[in-house]
C-alpha cells in the first residue's frame, strides 16, 4: 500500500496547509505512536471530523499496518474533541483485542466457528470416499448479522455424491435441508433451529468475509465449483450464443476468471453473461434462487438466463429440469425444490464496456421532477437554472436506456457517483480494469473500512459516521474512461463483501407514458423520496439511519414467475438504502418503514393506480407494506403468480416421481411456504 499512499497523499494534500507531517510508509510502531499524539493535538484545535478528512490516508495506514494501536488512539482522539469526549468511556470499555482484529472477527464474536468434526458422519462421504466435512450444532448467522439459528449439522460437500448422501441422511433423520452460499441474504430465506444446512462455501470464508480471497483458478478438487463450456448455438434471430455449465458452488469470481482465461478450456474473451450482481463472492445458486438481477433496462433477471438445472431432489436422486415452462418456477424457487448441483446459463458474445464513471451534483444526476421535492439544504439549492435541470433531465433519460446504469448517493454529500455505460465489440486490444493492483487496493480499502467501523466509527454519532463514510467513498471512487471487458465491468468494485451492511431494496414498476415509452419520473420521485427521508430523520428525530448509501439501478422485466420484475414491461426501478451494522435496530427499522411507505405510495401518472412495488427476495424486508404485514402483503401481491408457480413445480415433481409436498417437506422454508400458501 506504501506507493499508493504516497502518491494519493501528494495529490490530495498538495494544496492543503499541513498541520502535522504525514506518516512515512515504513513508519515504525514508535513513530506511529508519536504521530497519534500530534494528531490528537490537531483534533483539539480543529475537531475530529475535519482532522479525519485531512489525514484519512495516514489513518488508513495505521489500520492496515498497526491495527492494534488504533482502538486506544481513537479513544484519545475522541477525548480531544469536546463534541465527542463523552463517548470515550464507552469506547475504552468496548474495544476489540488485537487477536480479534487480526482474525477479522465481528465485535460480538459471532463469526467464530468450532473445528469441523474430524470423523464426519458415518456413511456421508464424497465421490472418492472421503468423509463430507461437517460441523455439529453450530450457530448460523447471515452476512448482515440480522438472522440466526442453530443447525443440527452444517455439511460442506464438494461433489454431487456428497450432496446426495447428505440429503439421504436428512431423510433418514427426518430433518429439513436448507442451502447457503456466501450468506448475502437478509430476509428469512434460510433455515430454522434443528435444520441441516449444506454450505456451498467453506465455513471460514462464509462467516468471516473479511478473510475470503477470490480463487486464483478453477479448483479441480471441488466438483461443485466447476465452470465449463456446454456448447454454442445460433438463435432464431441469427445471433450467436453459448451455454456455460456452472457448479452450484461456483461464484461470480470463478465465472469471471473463466471468461478471461486463455488457458485450455477457458473462455478467452469470447463469452459473457450480460447481467450479474456486483459482488464476486455470490454463488450461482445465490444468483438464481432469490431471483437476483444486474443492471440495464434490456436485461431480465439472472434466473431468466438459466436453461437447465440439475438438483438433488427429495428422493436423494439427481434430477435435471430443462423444460422452459417449469424453469420459470424452478429457476427462482428459493431452494424449495432441491439442492442445486449445476446450472446451465445462456451467454452472449463478449463486449467491451466503455466505463465512464462521473461525479455529478446531486440535483443534476437524478434531477427532481419538481423543485419542491428537494430537501431545503444548502447542499442542493445552489444556482441551478431551469435550463440546467432540463439538460440534466435529457442526460438522465439517456443514462436510463444504456446497457448499464447505476446511481449512488452517499449521505450528506453534494454530489452523486454515476456509473452508466454502453458496449462495443471486442477488438485486438483487451483492456483490463480493474487490474490486479487496483483489485488488491480495493480489497484493502474494504477491509480497512470494516476495521474503521468496528474500531472507530462505532463510537461516533450516527451523523458523523454517515458523513465520514460518504466523504471517504466519494474520495476513493474513480472518474474517467476505463474500457474493459463486461465481465470485469459488472464487478467494478471488488472486496465489498468484506464490509457487512444492512440493505433494503424494492423493485418499482416503471409505467408507460401515454405514448408508450417508459416514464422514468417514477425513478426520480423514488430517489428524492429517499433523500428527503434521510434529511427529515436528521432534522425531526436527530437520527442518521442511512449511513452507507442510496443506490438505484434500472432493469427490465422478467419471465420468472416469482420475480419482482415480472410484468414490468417498461422496466423496473431497483432502488435500495444501505447502512452499516452499527445503527440501532429499532432506528433502522423505523426508517425503513418510512422510506418504503413513500415508495409504496407511488402511482401511475396516467391511470392513478398504485404501482407494483415489491421487496427484493434476498434483501431485508420492511415489517409492513401498504397497511399489511409483509408476509400478508407478499401473499396478496403474488397470489396469481404463486398459483402458477406451484402448478409448474408440481409438473417438475411429477417428472421426478414424487409429490411437490414431499419436496417442501424436505427443503421447505416456513416463511416462503406461507407466502405461496403451500401445503407440506
Amino acid at each position: 500500500m506504501g506507493n499508493f499512499v504516497s502518491f494519493v497523499k501528494h495529490a490530495l494534500f498538495s494544496a492543503v496547509a499541513e498541520k502535522i507531517d504525514h506518516l512515512a510508509p515504513t513508519a515504525s510502531e514508535q513513530e506511529v505512536s508519536e504521530w497519534c499524539c500530534c494528531f490528537k493535538q490537531l483534533v483539539s484545535q480543529i475537531g475530529f471530523e475535519r482532522a479525519f478528512k485531512q489525514y484519512l490516508l495516514d489513518i488508513l495506514q495505521i489500520a492496515d499496518k498497526h491495527a492494534a494501536l488504533l482502538p486506544s488512539a481513537v479513544a484519545d482522539w475522541l477525548q480531544a474533541d469536546p463534541t465527542t469526549a463523552s463517548i470515550v468511556e464507552q469506547h475504552r470499555a468496548d474495544t476489540l483485542s488485537q487477536q480479534d482484529l487480526r482474525a477479522g472477527r465481528l465485535p460480538d464474536g459471532s463469526s467464530v466457528f468450532h473445528d469441523a468434526d474430524a470423523d464426519g458422519v458415518h456413511g456421508i462421504v464424497e465421490k472418492d470416499g472421503r468423509a463430507v466435512k461437517v460441523f455439529r450444532g453450530e450457530p448460523f448467522r447471515n452476512w448482515g448479522d440480522t438472522l440466526s439459528f442453530r443447525t443440527s449439522y452444517t455439511f460442506v460437500p464438494t461433489t454431487q455424491v456428497g450432496v446426495i448422501n447428505v440429503v439421504k441422511f436428512a431423510l433418514a433423520e427426518r430433518r429439513r435441508v436448507r442451502v447457503s452460499g456466501s450468506r448475502h441474504s437478509w430476509s428469512p430465506v434460510f433455515g430454522s433451529d434443528g435444520d441441516i444446512v449444506i454450505s456451498m462455501m467453506e465455513i471460514g470464508a462464509a462467516v468471516q468475509q473479511i478473510r475470503w480471497l477470490p480463487p486464483k483458478d478453477n479448483p479441480q478438487d471441488n466438483e461443485l465449483e466447476s465452470v465449463a463450456l456446454d456448447g454454442t448455438f445460433i438463435a432464431e434471430d441469427g445471433s450467436r450464443h453459448a451455454r456455460i455449465r456452472l457448479g452450484g458452488a461456483a461464484t461470480s469470481e470463478h465465472f469471471r476468471q473463466w471468461t478471461l482465461s486463455n488457458a485450455e478450456g477457458g473462455g478467452d474473451w469470447q463469452w459473457m453473461i450480460r447481467a450479474l450482481p456486483i459482488l464476486t463472492a455470490i454463488t450461482s445458486g445465490g444468483w438464481t434462487q432469490p431471483i437476483c438481477h444486474g443492471s440495464g433496462i434490456t436485461h431480465k433477471s439472472v434466473s431468466d438466463l438459466c436453461v437447465e438445472m440439475t438438483i438433488v431432489n427429495c428422493k436423494g436422486e439427481l434430477q435435471t429440469i430443462s423444460d422452459r415452462q417449469q424453469l420459470r418456477a424452478v429457476a427462482g424457487s428459493f431452494g424449495l425444490f432441491g439442492v442445486i448441483v449445476s446450472h446451465v446459463f445462456v451467454m452472449d458474445p463478449m463486449k467491451i464496456a466503455q466505463l465512464f464513471p462521473r461525479k455529478i451534483p446531486t440535483m443534476l444526476s437524478v434531477p427532481p421532477v419538481r423543485r419542491e421535492d428537494v430537501p431545503q439544504q444548502d447542499d442542493f439549492h445552489t444556482s441551478f437554472s431551469d435550463k440546467q435541470l432540463q439538460e440534466a433531465q435529457r442526460a438522465f433519460e439517456l443514462d436510463c436506456n444504456k446497457f448499464y446504469c447505476e446511481w449512488f448517493w452517499f449521505p450528506f454529500q453534494d454530489e452523486c457517483w454515476l456509473n452508466s455505460w454502453d458496449v462495443t465489440d471486442v477488438g485486438e486490444d483487451r483492456p483490463v480494469y480493474p487490474d490486479e493492483k487496483e483489485v488488491e487496493l480495493q480489497n484493502l480499502q474494504a477491509s480497512i473500512a470494516w476495521l474503521f467501523e468496528v474500531t472507530l466509527l462505532r463510537f461516533l454519532p450516527g451523523k458523523v459516521q454517515a458523513s465520514l463514510f460518504g466523504w471517504a467513498a466519494m474520495f476513493f471512487l474513480p472518474t474517467g474512461n476505463f474500457p474493459t471487458s463486461v465481465s470485469n465491468a459488472l464487478h467494478f468494485r471488488r472486496g465489498i463483501h468484506r464490509m457487512p451492511v444492512r440493505d433494503v431494496e424494492v423493485s418499482i414498476e416503471i409505467p408507460a407514458k401515454r405514448d408508450g415509452t417508459p416514464d422514468f419520473s417514477i425513478c426520480q420521485k423514488a430517489w428524492w423520496h429517499a433523500i428527503s427521508e434521510v434529511y427529515e430523520s436528521l432534522e425531526q428525530r436527530e437520527e442518521a439511519p442511512m449511513r452507507t448509501t442510496l443506490e438505484m439501478r434500472i432493469v427490465g422485466d422478467s419471465d420468472i414467475l416469482m420475480s419482482t420484475q415480472r410484468g414490468n414491461t417498461c422496466g423496473t426501478c431497483a432502488i435500495e438504502v444501505l447502512t452499516n451494522t452499527l445503527v440501532p435496530d429499532e432506528v433502522w427499522k423505523a426508517f425503513v418503514e418510512r422510506v418504503v411507505a413513500r415508495w409504496a405510495s407511488l402511482t401511475n401518472p396516467v391511470t392513478g393506480e398504485p404501482l407494483r412495488v415489491k421487496p427484493h427476495w434476498a434483501k431485508e424486508w420492511p415489517t409492513t407494506m401498504r397497511g399489511e404485514s409483509i408476509v400478508k402483503y407478499l401473499r396478496t401481491t403474488y397470489r396469481g403468480d404463486a398459483s402458477e408457480f406451484v402448478t409448474e413445480m408440481e409438473k417438475a415433481a411429477a417428472d421426478g416421481g414424487y409429490e411437490l409436498s414431499d419436496a417442501f417437506g424436505v427443503f421447505g422454508n416456513d416463511t416462503i411456504l406461507s407466502i405461496i400458501d403451500a401445503q407440506q
